[in-house]
């Protein structure tokens, strides 16, 4: 199973806990702290970033219609323009489906 940026970021702050309650030194759970503030700011800006309609259709494996509609029927909130509509990553959870 591969973990996800989440699951890094989870594992990060309860490494640090564990650290300060063994009264670690505070640069160790400082060090992995300021380590996962990292990774929690990339995993933010990962899932707020904006991607085309064929971006965001590419990476779901739809097709560019399905996403399209999504768009046009405001079921995906559109962050770009009328002619060029973006949708952010974190959005398409709702079109995905079960997993």
């Amino acid at each position: 199973m591969q973990a996800t940026f989440a699951d890094v970021l989870a594992s990060m702050f309860a490494e640090a806990d564990h650290l300060a309650e063994l009264g670690a030194t505070v640069d160790g759970a400082t060090m992995l702290r300021a380590w996962a503030r990292r990774w929690e700011a990339a995993l933010r800006e990962h899932e707020l970033a904006t991607l085309s309609v064929s971006e965001a259709a590419e990476e779901e494996g739809k097709h560019y219609s399905t996403i399209w509609r999504a768009v046009k029927s405001g079921r995906l909130p559109n962050v770009g323009t009328t002619h060029r509509p973006r949708v952010r990553r974190c959005d398409l959870r709702g079109t995905r489906g079960p997993t």
